[in-house]
């Protein structure tokens, strides 16, 4: 795995030079790091786009990536610092039986006294790995769902990671503990035993509960969106049910008409209703600029105002999907800074709904985290048949 670690807005191109900046870590050089970006980044991963020796363009499947290796980051550093304090609360509470133990003419070293630390150190570690499939779910799924199969897949394997690295912990510091204490070999090796086996019924336990928790969440259908504040949207970041488009038709890198634009936001909407509902904010920015909606209003050859807007919106939404879906669409506008948008609000829907595309074809749209993404035929089935049971 590599990792990015330049700055950049989606779209844009980035510079890269190779005396100056080292956007990819794990290079030991010129050679190795045209490797990774050329035949890993572009060519076998799809991350990126390398435009010249000098240039290369994140794709939005690299951006995806780079927001989960973040997410991933932001975790591990929460739960590092749950560790430190469970590993302080376990040693003060550790130097209190040796201190009582001490005070009541009790060798520092006796079976007894081992045995109560080995329970303690048992507690720290149960606490840890409770602490890290808590925050794992929180900071890297959390409110963004996934393929239920995905979801299961990396969590198990970051759990397991954290059971392995704790049992050796483990083995290190109750051999400590054992190494002066009178006790045989044989009753060392069957308190090792008993622990391990302990953190193993953990990791089960988490385990079952984890399959249980997410195939409840395939199971339920989403319940329909809370209304939020539009200054509230703004605020939050592109996930699974928020997306922003800067506008509806207006093309503002090339200043014109754009048809395949109005295309976007149907497959949006369209993704929203077979995902888990969501909100679309058109008239701003990937940045969170509002942009407005006066370009698009000037392309009407009649009169340039939203109900306009929201007429060429509806018949695209009925051409494209169905004129029985638009009912269940809620378009809003809001006038800020002076410039209108258009607030287009989709909960789950009863039923699942394709986007008509040329030649009498249909697309099945999905959300995966902050992206639209179409499913193959094979694979809708099978989201189809999981989501609406």
């Amino acid at each position: 795995m590599f990792k990015l670690i330049f700055g950049g807005c989606p779209g844009n191109l980035i510079f890269i030079d190779i005396d100056k900046d080292y956007p990819i870590t794990f290079s030991e050089g010129v050679e190795e790091f045209w490797y990774l970006l050329n035949d890993l980044a572009d060519k076998t991963l799809s991350l990126a786009k390398v435009e010249s020796q000098q240039h290369f363009k994140i794709k939005p499947e690299g951006w995806e990536r780079i927001h989960f290796l973040n997410k991933i980051e932001l975790a591990d550093d929460k739960y590092n610092i749950e560790s430190i304090k469970i590993n302080k609360k376990i040693n003060s509470k550790e130097a209190d039986l040796i201190e009582k133990a001490s005070l009541n003419n009790q060798k520092r070293y006796s079976s007894v006294l081992a045995r109560k630390r080995k329970d303690l150190l048992l507690e720290g570690t149960i606490e840890k790995l409770e602490k890290k499939i808590e925050i794992d779910k929180k900071v890297i799924f959390e409110p963004e769902i996934i393929s239920i199969h995905d979801e299961l897949k990396f969590l198990t394997k970051r759990i397991r990671k954290s059971v392995e690295f704790e049992k050796n912990y483990l083995k290190e510091k109750l051999s400590d503990v054992y190494r002066n204490c009178r006790t045989s070999d044989a009753i060392f090796k069957h308190d090792i035993e008993e622990v391990l086996s302990d953190v193993d019924s953990k990791e089960n336990e988490i385990l079952n509960s984890l399959k249980i928790e997410i195939s409840s969440k395939s199971e339920s259908k989403p319940s329909s969106l809370s209304e939020i504040d539009i200054n509230n949207l703004i605020n939050m970041e592109e996930n699974t049910q928020l997306e922003f488009k800067s506008s509806f038709q207006w093309d503002v890198k090339n200043k014109c008409k754009n048809k395949s634009l109005k295309n976007e936001v149907i497959k949006t909407i369209a993704a929203f209703n077979n995902t888990e509902g969501g909100y679309l904010l058109i008239g701003i920015n990937d940045n969170k600029d509002i942009v407005g909606l006066e370009n698009d209003y000037s392309l009407s050859k009649g009169k340039q105002n939203k109900d306009v807007f929201l007429q060429t919106l509806t018949h695209e939404i009925e051409s494209k999907i169905s004129k029985e879906f638009v009912t269940r669409v809620d378009v809003q506008f809001y006038n800020l800074e002076g410039k209108d948008i258009c607030r287009v609000k989709v909960n789950f829907g009863n039923e699942p709904i394709f986007v008509k595309e040329g030649n009498d074809n249909e697309v099945f749209y999905i959300r995966l985290q902050n992206s639209t993404r179409f499913l193959s035929i094979r694979d809708a089935v099978k989201y189809i048949k999981q989501k609406w049971k």
